[in-house]
């Protein structure tokens, strides 16, 4: 099956005046990015290393200088025909459908030869032909991809929901061949989520069952205790603790975490409502406890496909009868 990548574009220009933080440095790097889509390739640096497309390890191992990383080096010489690659510039998300490696083969592409020596002077040397795709601003981008986009080294698998990426391109290019995707599970759907998607949901899902509102107020606090408020009926809290994948209640117990949250409202009543990704909640029960489970979660988003947010929507759409 494919792999998805994403890479983060900061050229290492050291041309004089338009070096890293010089004021000429974004305008060349607008100059730079211009010509990947003119041209269809996208590139990255390590050119002086002499990589070449299907090294391995123990091939690029005796290559490498103090500060550079075997994974990002290792992914470079992986990457092959329909790969896909996310790259965000100015703002704006561009998908890119591999070609060709031409680590070690730059010659074979009359383009790049002919200004070889401009992109050598801005670190562009690691180069890969394809087609580009116009995706746009966050929006239309799966969570996993703009969570990756923050962290990690220039160049990165993205393991989480290669679906996402492959639908995105299937959608966009209907006369192609598609890509074939794994079936999509109940199960993997959570995998596919982001923690904040699972939260949203969550809160979606408490206000509309429940009959409540959030306290827009308390999102701006920083709690390590519960999410935010939401009130109902007479007063009534809600106070709801998300946890995802497999940290279940290790943070706090169920039953310390009820005690907690009952305390803080006096005047009020007092619900606490957990959603446990790994549905761990214990033997400790009360009257007040509210706990909601995956099956819940699904159920609403069959009945309330409206209420339920676009890109969590997109997820669930993959899935298969």
């Amino acid at each position: 099956m494919a792999r998805v990548f994403r890479m983060k574009f900061v050229p290492t220009i050291s041309t004089p005046g338009i070096s890293n933080g010089e004021p000429g440095y974004n305008t060349c790097r607008n100059e730079i990015f211009d010509k990947f889509l003119k041209h269809g390739f996208v590139g990255t640096g390590w050119g002086y290393l002499g990589l070449r497309a299907g090294m391995v390890d123990n091939e690029i191992r005796p290559l490498i200088k103090a500060g550079e990383q075997l994974y990002t080096l290792r992914l470079l010489c992986q990457i092959d025909k329909d790969d896909l690659i996310w790259v965000l510039h100015n703002g704006s998300y561009y998908l890119f459908k591999v070609s060709k490696n031409l680590l070690g083969n730059q010659k074979s592409m009359k383009e790049y030869y002919d200004i070889k020596d401009w992109y050598s002077e801005r670190d562009i040397s690691s180069i890969y032909t394809g087609e580009w795709c116009y995706i746009g601003d966050v929006i239309n981008v799966p969570g996993v991809i703009v969570n990756a986009m923050g962290i990690g080294p220039t160049m990165m698998e993205v393991k989480t929901a290669p679906e996402l990426t492959m639908n995105i391109w299937n959608h966009r290019h209907p006369n192609e061949t598609p890509y074939t995707m794994r079936k999509i599970t109940d199960e993997l759907f959570w995998h596919m989520l982001t923690d904040r998607q699972k939260e949203g949901l969550a809160l979606t899902y408490i206000q509309k069952t429940y009959d409540c509102i959030v306290n827009t107020e308390s999102l701006k606090h920083n709690t390590a205790v519960y999410e935010c408020e939401l009130i109902g009926e007479n007063g009534t809290r809600f106070l709801p603790q998300v946890k995802s994948g497999k940290s279940g209640d290790k943070e706090y117990p169920v039953e310390e975490y009820c005690k907690i949250v009952k305390g803080m409202f006096d005047e009020y009543l007092v619900k606490p409502v957990l959603f446990y990704e790994n549905e761990e909640y214990g033997t400790y029960e009360d009257e007040d406890l509210i706990k909601i489970t995956k099956n819940d979660l699904m159920n609403f988003i069959r009945e309330y496909p409206y209420l339920v947010s676009k890109k969590v929507m997109e997820v669930y759409e993959l899935i298969e009868d």
